[in-house]
């Protein structure tokens, strides 16, 4: 088995288990925080396609988020078409926005670019008051067609629902019905997406990415496109995130601000880093860690539930905890101690797509 499968291998085995999770939870409130965290998981994986892999530190990722969320809004409040395209919609509407950004952007590093990408995420948002003739300002596009209630995509998603769902979701109301239905629907599409970065940044053209992030001058003198991948990794990035702020569009019903808060950009930041940046698995993982424990886990603690700024001083806490004894994350970590113990001797450096690669060996591949 080679290091891409045995990488990818945790995905799937997690994929399949967020799938036969409603039947054995059968609670609607749980299904609701698990999509949100299939969503975050997505998000933070795409921020460390950019940053963990590239070094391309960025703090405004929600400005993806809600170019896709917007874009979608928008489209499907405007127009009579399916829904359905309006899932399209997003994602080509941020990476094109992420192409743009990414040209300027390679004059930039450190944290000049992490201001740069900042001040753009702050500029949307203020468009969003400039134009509120279109985007309604501060209350947002609201009354939208949700993935469970559209034509194909909501069928397969409660024929999805009807085989996994089990009795909590044959015995669910309407309302929570429609959350067993995008659960499902969320889980496949942001499942299908991780899968896809995983492919990609454990492949040779991961491996160039890590090159560039780690020794972008030696990349260079082996003959490596810079230009041309940091661009890519802004765009195929953007793109990703773009298409959880369409669904994050669909499956409420509405978008508003929040989709460009400085917030947003700041908590996906913190999930990479507590599940391990530069592994893509890792802030997958600190997503769920996250969303539990704000949605779910702190919730049944009465002193949480009581004062909220319990939570934000147990993130602080905990993130300061993983910096500290596990520099590469809760996940991260994991990954690698079992990859190590796992990896072939005789494994040649391609197969292992570690970290330290030198990229002179991929620089005829990647001309």
């Amino acid at each position: 088995m080679t290091t891409l499968r045995r990488r990818v291998l945790p995905a799937v085995l997690a994929l399949a288990l967020l799938l036969a999770l409603p039947a054995l939870v059968g609670d609607a409130v749980l299904i609701r925080v698990l999509t949100t965290a299939c969503l975050f998981a997505v998000l933070a994986a795409s921020w460390d396609l950019l940053s963990g892999f590239t070094g391309q530190v960025t703090f405004g990722h929600a400005a993806f988020v809600g170019i896709g969320g917007y874009a979608t809004a928008l489209f499907a409040s405007e127009t009579t078409a399916n829904p359905a395209l309006a899932l399209l919609i997003g994602p080509v509407c941020a990476a094109l926005f992420g192409l743009v950004i990414g040209i300027p952007a390679l004059r930039l590093q450190g944290p000049y670019l992490a201001l740069a990408t900042l001040a753009a995420a702050s500029a949307l948002y203020q468009l969003i008051f400039v134009f509120k003739d279109k985007t309604r300002g501060e209350d947002g596009i609201s009354g939208l067609t949700t993935l469970d209630e559209t034509a194909v995509i909501g069928d397969i998603g409660r024929f999805i629902a009807n085989i996994l769902g089990g009795q909590g979701f044959e015995s669910a109301r309407p309302l929570a019905r429609a959350a067993y239905t995008n659960y499902f629907l969320v889980v496949l599409i942001a499942g299908a997406v991780l899968l896809l970065m995983c492919w990609f940044g454990y492949g040779r053209h991961g491996v160039v990415l890590r090159s560039i992030g780690q020794e972008e001058t030696a990349a260079q003198a082996a003959g490596v496109p810079i230009a041309r991948y940091k661009v890519a990794a802004f765009t195929i990035s953007g793109g990703c995130a773009g298409l959880i702020g369409a669904l994050m569009v669909l499956t409420r019903g509405s978008a508003s601000t929040d989709l460009l808060a400085l917030d947003l950009s700041l908590i996906v930041i913190v999930m990479a880093a507590i599940g391990g940046t530069g592994s893509l698995i890792g802030p997958a993982g600190g997503a769920f860690v996250i969303i539990l424990l704000q949605d779910h886990i702190l919730e049944l603690i009465p002193m949480v539930e009581a004062e909220p700024a319990y939570k934000q001083l147990t993130f602080a806490l905990l993130l300061i905890l993983v910096l500290r004894f596990l520099p590469h994350g809760l996940f991260g970590s994991l990954q690698e101690t079992i990859l190590a113990r796992k990896r072939s001797p005789v494994e040649s450096p391609l197969d292992s797509a570690s970290v330290g690669d030198s990229p002179s060996e991929f620089a005829k591949e990647v001309q």
